[in-house]
């Protein structure tokens, strides 16, 4: 294949061309000369093309599709005053008109954003769910547990048997660390029994109270009824 030395006319470089038409050794030195003879012609062209297609367009008055506000533009196209105005068109297209409404979980008011939103956050949702299917719920636990109570409690005896010592150690060192607090405990429970056996003993004896009146009341009529009874006979 033959070879081309040149060099180039523009930065003065000798270089090896591809075929006998290349006379510059890069396209950077082409459009230099390119535009420093017919630089003035491009830009007279330019502006000529430019000027000949620009179309003068004044700012008119607009209304806005969505909110209705008055806003001025150059652009024909445009009917929404801001983004904002835009997007909830979308949205009210998509998912209807934003309204008032009661949440049935936690009784709040708050904007449904969608036709179908019933509830105010995914929280109450849940919640909500969790009570509908809250005996759904304890039934499958209870059949889990019947169903897994034998392999449960074997793994309770094993994992005891295995850990019986450490276990006994841990709760000599507990009670060692927290007497006090085992102390105020047992105070606390005591003091407990002790408040609930009153609140038992005045109940019982409240009822005993009435029971009595209840009683004299009743012989009282009863011996209301006699009298009247031995004074229709007499």
């Amino acid at each position: 294949m033959a070879e081309y030395h040149r060099e180039c006319p523009e930065c003065g470089d000798s270089f090896v061309a591809k075929n006998t038409r290349g006379v510059y050794c890069s396209k950077n030195c082409w459009k230099k000369q390119y535009y420093r003879k017919h630089g003035e012609k491009e830009r007279r062209k330019n502006r000529a093309r430019y000027s000949k297609n620009k179309v003068l367009v004044k700012a008119k008055v607009h209304r806005c599709l969505w909110c209705g506000n008055q806003f001025i533009t150059k652009n024909t196209q445009k009917i929404f005053c801001s983004q904002m105005c835009k997007l909830t068109k979308r949205r009210v297209n998509a998912y209807g008109v934003p309204r008032e409404q009661i949440c049935p979980c936690c009784k709040n008011l708050f904007i449904a954003k969608r036709s179908n939103s019933v509830y105010c956050s995914k929280q109450c949702y849940s919640k909500n769910r969790r009570r509908a299917n809250k005996e759904e719920i304890k039934e499958r636990r209870a059949e889990l547990y019947q169903y897994r109570i034998k392999e449960i409690n074997e793994r309770r005896r094993e994992h005891r048997q295995e850990h019986l010592v450490e276990a006994r150690d841990y709760a000599v060192k507990y009670r060692r660390e927290h007497r006090e607090k085992i102390r105020a405990r047992e105070r606390n429970y005591r003091r407990r029994v002790r408040y609930q056996q009153g609140i038992l003993k005045a109940t019982q004896a409240r009822v005993g109270v009435a029971k009595a009146l209840q009683a004299e009341a009743e012989g009282e009529k009863n011996d209301r009824t006699k009298k009247r009874r031995c004074k229709k006979a007499g």
